[in-house]
């Protein structure tokens, strides 16, 4: 499952600054408000969370416990949760 950027549009303010900063172009502004229009070219760098000064983008993480060696040879890492953002409790 590939992680994509939440954008809660009550936040946005139409200020296009992450979608002028998304090298992929990703983004696009639909009705003066910030929408992930091309989802299938995010490569997920984050610049658009690290612009957005109105905090309305949120990009989840997911974290995977295994130890390096392991992750080395090819032994699939174990989900810790599905995702985390700073919205879930981190369990």
């Amino acid at each position: 499952m590939k992680l994509l950027p939440i954008i809660h549009p009550e936040l946005c303010t139409g200020c296009e600054c992450c979608v002028l900063c998304c090298p992929t172009h990703a983004l696009e502004l639909v009705d003066g408000k910030a929408t992930l229009a091309r989802p299938e070219l995010c490569d997920y760098e984050a610049l658009c969370e690290d612009v957005c000064m109105a905090g309305a983008i949120e990009l989840p993480y997911r974290i995977v416990l295994g130890t390096a060696g392991e992750l080395r040879q090819g032994q699939p890492p174990l989900p810790m949760a599905e995702t985390f953002s700073e919205e879930s409790d981190g369990v």
